[in-house]
């Protein structure tokens, strides 16, 4: 009982000192309960777990953070406002790989999106290799969104209609079906 009380204690001394608090977590991968951007605090909307293969091997973990839940796919992708989708990747994956996967999913997005072809190489440009444990973030504004690795900018790619685009892929053509519903707190 001492034990567990001095690491409860611990635990919240720790995070007040931080200010972190974890708020959820996918199978032992940890989020925050918000995150702070220049237009103010975003809070987590939920968790999606990106799946390789049909043995489900896990890709990695992303968090939503938007100004206030949203759990409708359309209402989202059409939201205004400071939003951020942080990646934690839990397995190694190449650039072009993530390439790839960008094609498939923009390929079909790209129909209700004709304009964005021209910007498309921007986001190609922005892909990295990542290794177990890095993280990627693309954190949006009303018309751009920028795309930071391990914390360093790859790019910033302007337009509303490119975030749409984005958004439309994960919510509406996901990689596999708990991606969007995770990011959708469903």
């Amino acid at each position: 009982m001492k034990w567990s009380r001095m690491l409860f204690w611990g635990v919240a001394i720790q995070c007040a000192v931080t200010g972190v608090v974890m708020a959820a977590s996918f199978e032992g991968v940890e989020f925050p309960d918000s995150v702070t951007v220049p237009s103010g605090a975003l809070v987590l909307n939920g968790l999606g777990p990106r799946f390789a293969t049909m043995a489900k091997i896990r890709v990695y973990v992303a968090g939503l953070y938007l100004p206030a839940k949203i759990s409708d796919a359309d209402a989202l992708i059409q939201s205004k406002g400071s939003k951020q989708l942080l990646m934690k990747f839990q397995r190694d994956v190449s650039a072009d790989q993530s390439r790839d996967a960008w094609e498939k999913g923009l390929g079909k997005a790209s129909k209700s999106y004709p304009k964005i072809a021209d910007r498309i190489p921007q986001l190609m440009a922005a892909m990295n290799d990542m290794k177990k444990g890095e993280q990627m973030i693309y954190s949006f504004t009303d018309d751009q969104v920028e795309i930071l690795v391990r914390g360093e900018s790859k790019g910033v790619i302007k337009g509303r209609d490119f975030c749409e685009a984005l958004f439309t892929v994960w919510l509406k053509y996901p990689p596999n079906k708990e991606f969007a519903k995770g990011l959708l707190g469903k």
